[in-house]
């Protein structure tokens, strides 16, 4: 659950309801999500998921969540969302009793690896903690190569294209 990317939607969830109500205020300052509720409730129970469809979720419909965040641009900006969700982090790590830590702390260090590395700032990605480690090896061969390699990531961003076009 703590890694952002791979939380399940909360209707999958079983759990006491009184658990859903009883969040902190600190934990209320993280927008109203289902990473926030799924941490929440793991943390202080039990908790089943199924794992079957049950709910569809719309993206973009007028008054959505999605809607109303593309529309304020946070999309567009994912330094700031960056930032935004190292805020979450660490609230979440408060509220758990940085029982997690570790956890939080290398999910976090993955999406900044994520972000420096889409942004072209090679060695600031391969400096983040964990990142590099958990990636397959063909990407551990590449990678260091295009921090390192001047002109290298130009010339694999084309050996990649002709790949895909084939």
């Amino acid at each position: 659950m703590i890694d952002w990317s791979d939380c399940p939607h909360l209707s999958t969830f079983l759990y006491k309801q009184e658990l859903y109500f009883d969040i902190p205020s600190e934990l209320k300052r993280i927008r109203p999500g289902d990473w926030r509720n799924a941490v929440w409730l793991c943390y202080n129970g039990k908790v089943h998921y199924m794992d079957d469809v049950m709910t569809v979720h719309e993206q973009f419909t007028k008054g959505s969540y999605t809607e109303k965040n593309f529309a304020n641009g946070i999309y567009y900006n994912y330094e700031a969302r960056m930032k935004q969700r190292q805020e979450n982090f660490d609230i979440m790590d408060r509220v758990t009793e940085y029982r997690y830590h570790d956890a939080f702390q290398n999910s976090i260090n993955r999406m900044w690896g994520d972000y420096f590395w889409d942004a072209g700032k090679y060695k600031e990605a391969l400096k983040m903690d964990g990142y590099y480690k958990n990636k397959p090896l063909r990407k551990k061969i590449i990678m260091p190569l295009v921090a390192l390699v001047p002109g290298f990531d130009r010339l694999y961003r084309v050996i990649i294209r002709k790949k895909d076009a084939v």
